[in-house]
């Protein structure tokens, strides 16, 4: 603010006169980034003249700096020698880009060199040529660095430059193979040296987007660097394999794939693997990349080349197998079946097909009867090739065309909405041949087939054909359709009928659903002779037959002007078939009737059996159908209240004509409620709950005040699809009506839901807790509760535990509160009524678990030095965030101390001391007993504990003890005395401590060898572990105990010895 072009000249001045100081001029050169634009041309240039002073004998940081203030500077105002001055300026500096001091020099280099040639090329293509190859070979030897910011800007600049590149100088160095393109393109290709191995993903970047600005002149001028990148296919890794994918991709859009192809064989003939030719390399593998990125290729080219390669290839295969090769058969067939799946992209807006499909028409006609694995692609084929022509035929000019596949299509030429228009008239002259064709596949197609390719197809070819032709095939299949029919639908059948009854069947519905895709095309004389023939198996007893009439009447009723002509006698039909009609076919039916509301007025009596069987339909087990008779309802009141507004009427007698029909059409659906089923009535109770739901504001309190007290009723009901409906209702009640209505229906509520949850306690625990959730909400805790009486407290609570304590924490986080004592009140009350909580209501501490977790788990904490204050603006301070909170310098050095005190005892030579205790659970510190006497542990003792416990002297005392005796020190933490030798239970005679209960003695049979049972159990040994037998002086004891269970096993483990006869 306030800074004018005088103040910025003295400032510069000033910084010239002082451009030694360091300090002055990077200042200088930071408030000239942001003014810059600001300032006005005849500053410009006195500001250039001091930069390049600065650029020729300033510091590492002053040349940074004023390389970024001409990166901000606007050179569409700068003359050419203007432009040409500042390029020598720049390009005459030397860079050092391994000095870790330059690579802000570095950087400032390339943002302001690139924007400064691209203005030359818009201003003179000639000079841009002359500079271009010694700034591309400059910002090349840059790449050399190790810095990655370094090689992000040079990669950019360098693509900008690319990008920037005139079509005159494309065009004379493809004509006549000189010129700064070819410089530029044998000074990228020298890139690929091991001194660029850092930047070798950026130099792949700037291959691809010089493929993109060639475009369909690379196979001219980029032919070599095409091969070395397809050559490192093989060996990338998965820092290069995007790129080098990328830059192949972009070849094969702009290059078109007959030019990529002559320049990159396939070579399917040659071997692949450790056996193939380094001169003709097997490419196979570009097959799937050739299906991903062709685009307005020529079609021609796939039938002429690619076909007979696919050919020759399947007879490969055959001959493999026919050897018993079957490996080698596998692989050629999936390389044929990838070959075909290139039609589909050669059928992505080709410019050739007015030329070329009536050459190629026939084959596929062959192709499509002859081999079923080429069935797939072609039919994918001609449905993109007609849908994308239909789209482009739309449009009105090119620049739309443009605007929609520009981005996509990198090749000059684009086709035209003319060009398409023709293109469709080519292919719709072959309907006659395809057409039936078509119909023979259907037949005999599986349904995923049918469903994804074929029937779109069918639709896509009757729509672009003559319409007479149309007329031909649409009486065919109607007579086809009739005569089948008849023979499908006849009661007395003959055995040949009999034997084809299941063919017949498969075909009947095959016609049905052909005939679904000509009714959209179908004249007006068509339709009414199509319903003359489906009118009858409207009321068929076939289910799935009728479900396909009715899906063709559905099709039929999408014509406004059919409709409109008609509607009378299709209500009438709807209401004569209503009886008859089947499960499956509901859903079709109500969207004919939805159709018809639109544009059909319907009489009182009509109205009211509709509804009838709207509300049976809201009962259905299929969803799809549940929700079409749900959403007809709200369609038909929206319609009654239409109707009424219709007349000169003043706008407040609309509103209530509208709200008083509304009211009368929520009469027919609380008649239900008297039906004598418990689907008609839990119906009703459906189609309300969605009435009030849309219809809130519409209906009279009073009323809804009656309807709510009625349908509170039936809580005390015992049919369980009433029940249900109930509960649905209810909710919906309380999230519609206001609270003052409300309040007084909570006493009839509670009572209802008490007898509701008392007698259906497993079945509705469920949506009376979404009723209790929603009270809750409403009218508070404390209101609730006094409502219901003790026994579904427990189950209030335990919601309230739910909800309660995550509505407190955010009223205190949004006041700011201590977060800890917010969680600390939440246990608080979620630990309060334990003891009347079962298990019931298990799953809402769960909930409430999770949900505190991951409010913990999305805390942060910052690692602060309590010696020096954290610097947020160094770029290291993010490793300073972490997740878990940090122990304090008091915490650390406890659990430290803690962790000496746990270890054991070290003695001066550098052996652990390890004490044994027989009860661990004792907190008093054990003894150490030598030699009957108690030594406590002392560190002024340890020598002396170390000389008696671990001296020679004992060792050798050690070799003379006797078997079977006690040992001599015992860890002991009960007294003062060492255990005795033997032990007393205090029922008879004393036994020794060594002697073992379950020896497996007891089983040893008196009179014989072996063991025998005794009792219930079976012979069995069984040995308690002491750690104290790892100590090696009482390795004889604890072999001991084991000698009777391991000699019997090593006697039973001996091999039989051979009898003498």
């Amino acid at each position: 603010v306030g800074v004018t072009v005088e103040n910025i000249q003295i400032v510069v001045v000033g910084a010239a006169v002082v451009e030694n100081n360091q300090i002055v001029v990077v200042a200088v050169g930071n408030l000239l980034k942001d003014v810059v634009g600001l300032l006005a041309g005849s500053a410009l240039g006195m500001i250039c003249d001091t930069l390049m002073k600065v650029i020729a004998g300033g510091s590492a940081d002053m040349i940074a700096s004023s390389y970024h203030v001409i990166s901000c500077l606007s050179f569409e105002t700068f003359t050419v020698p203007q432009l040409l001055a500042l390029i020598d300026a720049l390009t005459g500096k030397e860079t050092n880009i391994n000095n870790v001091n330059e690579v802000e020099v570095a950087i400032g280099f390339c943002s302001a060199i690139t924007p400064l040639l691209v203005s030359l090329s818009l201003s003179d293509a000639g000079k841009f040529a002359e500079k271009m190859t010694q700034i591309t070979t400059q910002l090349r030897d840059m790449m050399t660095s190790h810095d990655h910011d370094v090689l992000e800007y040079t990669s950019t600049g360098l693509r900008d430059i690319i990008e920037a590149i005139p079509d005159s100088v494309l065009s004379l160095a493809a004509t006549s193979g000189k010129g700064p393109i070819i410089q530029l393109i044998s000074t990228m290709e020298e890139a690929l040296a091991p001194q660029y191995h850092d930047a070798l993903s950026y130099i792949l970047d700037i291959y691809a987007s010089l493929f993109i600005r060639i475009a369909d002149k690379a196979y001219i001028l980029l032919p070599n660097l095409l091969k070395t990148v397809a050559d490192m296919y093989p060996t990338i890794t998965h820092v290069t394999s995007g790129p080098v994918k990328r830059i192949l991709s972009v070849a094969i859009n702009g290059m078109g794939p007959s030019r990529f192809l002559q320049v990159l064989p396939l070579n399917l003939e040659y071997k692949e693997g450790d056996d193939a030719d380094p001169d003709f390399p097997n490419r196979a593998w570009l097959l799937p990349l050739l299906r991903d990125n062709i685009i307005q290729a020529e079609m021609k080219y796939f039938f002429t080349d690619l076909v007979p390669r696919a050919q020759e290839t399947l007879q490969l295969a055959v001959e493999a197998e026919s050897k018993g090769l079957a490996v080698e058969g596998k692989n050629k067939r999936i390389i044929h079946d990838q070959i075909w799946d290139l039609f589909p992209a050669f059928c992505s807006l080709p410019l050739d097909v007015p030329s070329t499909f009536k050459q190629v028409a026939k084959k596929i006609g062959q192709y499509l009867t002859e081999q079923p694995n080429t069935r797939k692609p072609l039919c994918t084929g001609l449905l993109r090739l007609i849908q994308r022509n239909e789209d482009i035929s739309k449009m009105v000019s090119t620049d739309e065309v443009k605007e929609e596949f520009g981005q996509r299509i990198y090749s000059k030429t684009l086709i035209t909405p003319s060009l398409a228009k023709h293109s469709l008239q080519s292919v719709a002259g072959f309907s006659k041949n395809f057409i039936p064709i078509f119909f023979n596949l259907y037949g005999a197609a599986t349904d995923d087939a049918k469903t994804s390719y074929l029937f779109p197809l069918i639709s896509c070819f009757l729509r672009i054909s003559d319409p007479k032709v149309v007329s031909e095939f649409f009486k065919m299949l109607m007579q086809k359709l009739l005569e089948t029919s008849t023979e499908f639908t006849k009661k007395e059948k003959t055995e040949e009928e009999k034997n084809r009854e299941e063919t017949t069947r498969n075909q009947l519905f095959t016609y049905c659903d052909l005939t679904c895709a000509f009714v959209p095309v179908l004249s007006a004389s068509d339709l009414d002779f199509l319903f003359k023939v489906i009118e009858p198996q409207l009321k068929s007893t076939h289910t799935r037959f009728q479900k396909k009439s009715y899906k063709i009447l559905r099709m039929m009723c999408q014509s406004k002007s059919y409709v409109e002509m008609n509607g009378e006698k299709l209500v009438k039909l709807m209401i004569e078939s209503l009886s008859k009609a089947s499960s499956a076919a509901k859903k079709q039916r109500l969207h004919i009737i939805a159709q018809l509301a639109d544009h059909t007025e319907f009489d009182e009596k009509d109205l009211t059996k509709l509804v009838a069987d709207v509300i049976l339909c809201s009962r259905e087990v299929n969803g799809a159908t549940r929700k079409a008779a749900l959403d007809l309802i709200v369609i038909l009141a929206t319609k009654s209240m239409t109707e009424s507004m219709e007349g000169d009427m003043m706008g407040d007698d609309k509103e209530e004509k509208a709200k008083l029909a509304l009211k009368k059409f929520t009469y027919k659906v609380i008649a239900g409620l008297a039906g004598t089923s418990s689907i008609m009535s839990s119906g009703s109770l459906t189609c309300l709950s969605r009435l009030i739901h849309e219809f809130e504001l519409e209906y009279e309190p009073e009323f809804l005040n009656e309807l709510v007290s009625t349908v509170i009723l039936l809580l005390q009901t015992t049919q369980m699809d009433v029940l249900t409906a109930a509960t649905l209702f209810i909710r919906a009640a309380i999230a519609v009506l206001p609270v003052d209505m409300l309040t007084t229906h909570l006493p009839t509520i509670a009572d209802g839901l008490t007898s509701m949850m008392k007698e259906h306690k497993s079945r509705f625990r469920n949506s009376g807790k979404l009723i209790l959730i929603r009270l809750i909400k409403k009218f508070g805790y404390e209101e609730i509760i006094k409502l219901f009486p003790e026994e579904v407290h427990k189950v209030v609570r335990s919601i309230k535990k739910r909800e309660f304590p995550n509505k407190k924490k955010k009223e205190t986080s949004s006041n700011g509160g201590d977060k800890m004592d917010v969680e600390k009140q939440s246990d608080d009350e979620m630990d309060g009524d334990d003891d009347d909580e079962d298990d019931d209501t298990a799953f809402l501490n769960q909930d409430m678990f999770r949900q505190k977790r991951r409010e913990k788990s999305s805390e942060t904490y910052l690692l602060e030095n309590e010696e020096e204050p954290m610097d947020f603006l160094d770029k290291n301070a993010l490793k300073n965030v972490v997740s878990k909170k940090p122990k304090s310098k008091h915490e650390i050095e406890a659990q430290k101390n803690k962790k000496k005190q746990d270890e054991f005892k070290i003695l001066p030579d550098g052996r652990l001391l390890i004490q044994d205790s027989d009860n661990d659970d004792d907190d008093e510190d054990t003894s150490l007993y030598y030699k009957n006497q108690r030594l406590p542990i002392d560190e002024n003792m340890m020598d002396e504990v170390d000389r008696d416990l671990f001296g020679k002297k004992f060792a050798k005392a050690s070799k003379k003890r006797v078997r079977g005796e006690e040992d001599d020190i015992i860890v002991d933490s009960d007294d003062d005395k060492p255990k005795s030798k033997t032990w007393n239970n205090g029922k008879g005679k004393a036994k020794p401590q060594n002697e073992i209960q379950y020896s497996g003695q007891q089983f040893k049979a008196q009179k014989a060898g072996g063991d025998v049972k005794k009792g219930k159990f079976e012979p069995f040994a069984y040995i308690p572990l002491d750690p104290r037998n790892l100590n090696k002086r009482r390795k004889q004891k604890a072999v001991a105990q084991y000698k009777t269970v391991a000699t019997h096993t090593k006697k039973g483990s001996q091999p039989r010895k051979r009898q003498k006869i």
